[in-house]
């Protein structure tokens, strides 16, 4: 579906919540959020799961923030609520 600013538009016009994947296209937004992650993962909490399927385990990590009064109002995110990444790693 990609993430698309006029996507999310659509979304919340339809009175409906969006989680879109925030890429490198999204060059303002992406800047912003990226350090964030990068510098300030410890003190976040994170949600894992872990599967094991084929004998190889896997771990998956994600952080999600709801206090983003710190971005400001991004131009075209009407709706943004919250940012967050993921992490993984599989052991085999």
């Amino acid at each position: 579906m990609g993430c698309q600013k006029d996507i999310a538009e659509k979304i919340i016009n339809a009175e409906a919540g969006y989680v879109l994947g925030l890429k490198g296209n999204q060059v303002s937004l992406h800047e912003d959020a990226k350090p964030y992650f990068e510098e300030g993962m410890e003190s976040l909490a994170a949600t894992v799961t872990k599967e094991k399927d084929l004998g190889r385990i896997e771990t998956r990590g994600y952080y999600l923030e709801t206090d983003i009064a710190w971005l400001g109002q991004k131009p075209g995110w009407d709706g943004l609520r919250s940012i967050g990444t993921k992490f993984g790693r599989k052991m085999f």
